[in-house]
């Protein structure tokens, strides 16, 4: 096939990546996430998540905020996780890419531990919109 030089058309490939089934649960439907304990600080979305999942950089997405986060799917991982899961850190994407746990995508940024720690007790409250 040639184009309309008479040169050839050129195919492109795009190499898709396969989803796999979705993992089994982390935790059983009613069951307590093993990574919310007691004596975890209260925490708040606007005084102490945003400023956490504040986007900057070349690499960034969107700045996300509560309702972009929250019971949303990630589009990125191919089991669409939820982003936030309420209650649930283990398996929110959101814990899992800044610790590098389970991750679809790998590690996103470059949180410490007291940081994730605030992130995982904000989402063990259930994610308030506070």
């Amino acid at each position: 096939m040639t184009g309309s030089a008479g040169t050839p058309n050129s195919i492109i490939v795009v190499p898709v990546a396969s989803c796999s089934a979705a993992p089994d649960p982390m935790i059983a439907p009613g069951a307590a996430d093993p990574l919310c304990t007691a004596g975890m600080p209260t925490v708040t979305f606007a005084q102490d998540v945003a400023p956490l999942v504040r986007c900057t950089g070349e690499a960034c997405h969107n700045a996300w905020s509560y309702g972009t986060l929250v019971g949303k799917q990630s589009l990125a991982c191919c089991d669409k996780r939820l982003i936030v899961d309420p209650g649930h850190p283990s398996t929110s994407h959101l814990v899992q890419a800044v610790s590098d746990m389970d991750s679809c995508v790998g590690r996103m940024g470059q949180l410490e531990a007291p940081e994730i720690a605030t992130i995982v007790a904000w989402i063990c409250e259930g994610a308030p919109d506070n």
